[in-house]
């Protein structure tokens, strides 16, 4: 892992930030527009992931000091908009699915699995 120092030259707090608003927006976007392609998912996906991986790294790099504080402010801001984005997001996300139906015929449930409940359509 990249020392302190060199996270804090690369500006990866603002890169935190900057990847947690960019997978906000990705998500939000997809679930206005209904847009369920699979490249629009895999990149939020990534920008997610990479949110909280950069934030964490500049977390656990750069030390609690005065001078460094606005800089892992920006990190957790990125990290906690990420975490809250994979959770609320994916939530939002599946439920706004509306093309798993067929356009010709009913649609069906699939048959519940052992244990399971049947789902209405």
């Amino acid at each position: 892992m990249p020392s302190g120092e060199t996270l804090l030259r690369w500006h990866a707090p603002a890169v935190a930030a900057g990847l947690g608003l960019a997978s906000l927006a990705v998500i939000a976007a997809a679930t206005a527009t209904k847009n369920h392609n699979f490249w629009v998912f895999a990149g939020w996906v990534a920008l997610t992931v990479a949110a909280i991986v950069v934030g964490v790294a500049v977390l656990m790099s750069v030390t609690r000091t005065r001078a460094h504080q606005g800089v892992r402010r920006a990190a957790s801001f990125g990290v906690v908009v990420a975490v809250l984005c994979a959770t609320l997001g994916l939530a939002v996300y599946s439920q706004t699915r509306e093309h798993d139906c067929p356009t010709t015929g009913p649609c069906t449930p699939a048959t519940p699995g052992p244990g399971q409940k049947p789902q209405l359509p």
